[in-house]
């Protein structure tokens, strides 16, 4: 617990204390992830990351909730390859 609690209590500060500010949109795509069972988000939250670019945006769903990470990992895995890794 001593070794936890302090980033627990910080990601929970963080997460009480953030504002959103808008600025200027990143030149850059962006693709959003998600797990289709998580009730925490839905597709009309995630397309307002369209806004955050001036490039395309993409939302990819995943099996699994809220930690879809670990859920489907694989796939997961190979979207994040699929849109880092550009051709030569």
């Amino acid at each position: 617990m001593t070794l936890l609690l302090p980033a627990i209590r910080a990601d929970f500060a963080i997460a009480e204390n953030y504002v959103y500010e808008s600025g200027d949109p990143l030149p850059i795509p962006i693709t959003v992830l998600a797990g289709c069972g998580d009730s925490h988000v839905c597709d009309t939250d995630l397309q307002l990351w369209a806004e955050e670019t001036t490039r395309d945006c993409s939302v990819e769903w995943f099996r699994g909730g809220h930690f879809f990470i670990n859920e489907d990992r694989e796939a997961v895995l190979a979207c994040i390859k699929k849109h880092l890794i550009v051709p030569a």
